[in-house]
């Protein structure tokens, strides 16, 4: 029980996180100097830690496989039916 409050309090902690340092250019930290490129490398991160933090927020709640095997596939499909197009349509 203790370690199910403390996996949701840091994934809720986390989700905050990502929330307050939206502005932070993740990609100069690896160098990357185009315009585009840092575009896409900081939406791609914050996209995959909001995920990651969702999902080990939904393991904390419920902490049933079938959860977070279904919360993984729809976050892959949400990966591809909106992450993927919103990149293109940007572009």
């Amino acid at each position: 029980m203790l370690s199910r409050t403390l996996i949701g309090c840091l994934c809720v902690c986390g989700l905050v996180a990502v929330f307050l340092f939206q502005r932070i250019d993740v990609a100069e930290f690896l160098g990357t100097e185009a315009f585009i490129h840092k575009f896409l490398i900081n939406r791609t991160f914050r996209f995959l830690l909001n995920d990651a933090f969702a999902i080990g927020l939904i393991y904390a709640l419920f902490q049933e496989r079938k959860y977070v095997v279904f919360s993984l596939y729809v976050q892959v499909t949400g990966m591809v039916l909106f992450l993927f197009p919103y990149f293109l349509l940007k572009i």
